[in-house]
């Protein structure tokens, strides 16, 4: 199987959390989705940074993006208690054994892996400005699902967790904490 065939999986992927949170299959995100928000939250928020100054490495993090979560192709979206069980190292092992076998005969191979090892270190500004954008992706799909009628206590829960994951990006990136005022708005109304 090609890697196109393999990535074509994700849009068959759907993500764990949505449908562990009661979500139908027929209505939950899949992978590709969320990859497609997240870069494209990735590229408005970017934009904003350069404009304001900022030196940022746009192309980098787009890249990032695109790639935070290619090792799913091969190991499926883990929900969160499997997560939990496997622990953050394990996991993090698991991923990227995935993704050397999606990407490890490629001739561009090793650098995918080193972009997702930095998206995953979150040391660099454009690791951090994807990281955010992930994050910002999940809180805006998590609006759509209660907009559509599926509020309930594990969305909510999952709402608190990423909203405070996402608190310190906010500080770091002011677009970020604008979109995040705004989409507090928008949950509690």
């Amino acid at each position: 199987m090609s890697i196109l065939e393999k990535l074509n999986q994700l849009k068959r992927t759907l993500r764990m959390g949505w449908l562990e949170s009661g979500i139908p299959p027929s209505e939950a995100e899949d992978v590709a989705q969320h990859s497609f928000e997240t870069t494209s939250i990735t590229i408005l928020i970017g934009d904003q940074l350069q404009r304001k100054g900022v030196e940022i490495n746009l192309g980098r993090a787009i890249e990032m993006a695109v790639i935070h979560d290619w090792s799913e192709a091969i190991m499926g979206d883990l929900s969160r208690e499997v997560s939990l069980e496997l622990g953050e190292e394990i996991k993090n092992d698991l991923e990227e054994e995935s993704l050397e076998e999606l990407v490890g005969e490629l001739p561009d191979g090793e650098k995918y892996l080193e972009l997702w090892r930095e998206y995953l270190g979150g040391e660099s500004i454009e690791a951090r400005l994807v990281k955010s954008a992930d994050l910002l992706s999940i809180l805006v799909e998590l609006i759509n699902y209660r907009d559509r009628g599926w509020g309930n206590e594990q969305l909510n829960e999952i709402w608190d967790n990423v909203r405070g994951e996402l608190a310190t990006y906010g500080e770091e990136f002011a677009p970020v904490g604008e979109l995040l005022v705004e989409l507090d708005g928008r949950y509690s109304d």
